[in-house]
């Protein structure tokens, strides 16, 4: 089965959330911090590609990030990819 991985960069506003609390919020939903192109990273168990359930699950978790981050005053960016054919590097904080 392809895997998957959503990368997220975050842009801090000065009257935001500290990265702090934008990190507990993340992990909390599973997301991992990583360093590199990007710096949080969400890594899928389905293939997304097969199965509106898949495509489902992706649009849950994306929704329910958006609004956990809603009132962090942050913006974000992401991008998918098959594990293993990023564009970059980046590296797991542990």
């Amino acid at each position: 089965m392809t895997k998957y991985v959503t990368y997220m960069s975050v842009t801090l506003h000065p009257e935001g959330a500290n990265p702090t609390e934008i990190t507990r919020v993340l992990k909390n939903l599973g997301w991992k911090p990583v360093y590199g192109g990007y710096d949080y990273a969400y890594e899928w168990d389905k293939d997304l590609t097969i199965g509106r359930e898949n495509f489902d699950k992706y649009c849950d978790q994306i929704n329910t990030m958006h609004t956990s981050l809603k009132d962090l005053n942050v913006a974000y960016n992401l991008r998918t990819f098959e594990h293993g054919k990023e564009e970059f590097t980046t590296h797991y904080c542990y």
